[in-house]
């Protein structure tokens, strides 16, 4: 069961987490992948209020019978990627991503587009996005900076970005969600959880621009809870 927890704002989350649509990661991919990295399974637990949910094909397990890539570093960063350059698989793993719950216009998203919409199409050419329903993504990126910190920060958080795009690319990235979760300690030293809990499930969507410009489309329910195994 999840637990759920004090609440704060998603604009002060933000703040504190020193989240922006300019820059959406306080790290690069190279600090990422420069510390010494554990391979890791993570574990969608999924339930019918989830916003984000698995493809019903059990845990996502870094390595190449999935093609997927995900692992831990020294530093406690989580990374997971649903697809591999250069690997194939006969069962290609995804993730669904279901923008039913759009909410109000936020005040930092001057590009919102309200629901109901039609598809929209990304820059890069990949297809297009339901942004008011349900989305099956052979290629999304979850990266959650602080996941297996230690300890666990004070406040129990940690910046998370969704990159995903409508066909697997090695080159762009076309949309992002950004906004923050909880961690909790899992039933070993090896497992952590994390999750929105009930008041941290409002993610802005971003689109990325072949210019580099980002967009801010809107902000959405996106509730989700992951159990992580590193080490694995």
């Amino acid at each position: 069961m999840k637990n759920y927890f004090v609440r704060f704002s998603l604009a002060s989350g933000l703040i504190v987490l020193g989240l922006s649509f300019a820059s959406p990661f306080s790290f690069s991919q190279g600090q990422r992948s420069g510390g010494q990295m554990v391979p890791a399974k993570a574990e969608f637990l999924d339930d019918k209020s989830d916003r984000i949910l698995s493809d019903g094909l059990g845990a996502y397990v870094d390595g190449r019978a999935q093609c997927v890539t995900a692992n831990v570093s020294s530093a406690g960063y989580f990374y997971l990627r649903t697809v591999t350059n250069r690997c194939s698989t006969n069962s290609p793993r995804h993730i669904n991503i279901d923008f039913t719950d759009a909410l109000n216009n936020p005040v930092n998203c001057p590009g919102f587009i309200s629901c109901p919409h039609g598809p929209i199409k990304d820059d890069f050419g990949q297809g297009t996005l339901d942004m008011c329903g349900l989305n099956s993504l052979l290629d999304v990126t979850i990266r959650a900076q602080r996941l297996f910190e230690d300890p666990i920060p004070a406040n129990q958080l940690t910046e998370v970005q969704i990159y995903f795009n409508l066909s697997p690319d090695f080159k762009n990235s076309a949309f992002y969600l950004t906004g923050a979760a909880y961690i909790q300690q899992g039933n070993t030293l090896n497992e952590r959880v994390l999750t929105t809990g009930a008041d941290r499930a409002e993610f802005y969507l971003v689109m990325i621009k072949k210019t580099g410009e980002r967009v801010c489309l809107g902000n959405y329910y996106m509730p989700f809870t992951i159990r992580v195994t590193k080490g694995v």
